[in-house]
């Protein structure tokens, strides 16, 4: 499942990948705290219920 919804992003181009590599950063502690580290932020997470949840992670993504 995980495959065929990380395929469903794709097809979103540029905001699928990101999207993608949101979900990716906190797959596991791990991954989160290197990705935090070497970053200095969090990518926060999109969601349908906040409108400005994409242009919050657009924004930190730039």
């Amino acid at each position: 499942i995980k495959a065929q919804a990380a395929e469903k992003w794709r097809e979103f181009s540029v905001l699928g990948k990101l999207h993608n590599l949101c979900i990716h950063s906190r797959s596991s502690t791990n991954i989160h705290n290197n990705f935090k580290a070497k970053i200095g932020r969090e990518l926060p997470r999109d969601n349908d219920i906040r409108w400005n949840s994409w242009f919050r992670l657009i924004d930190v993504a730039i």
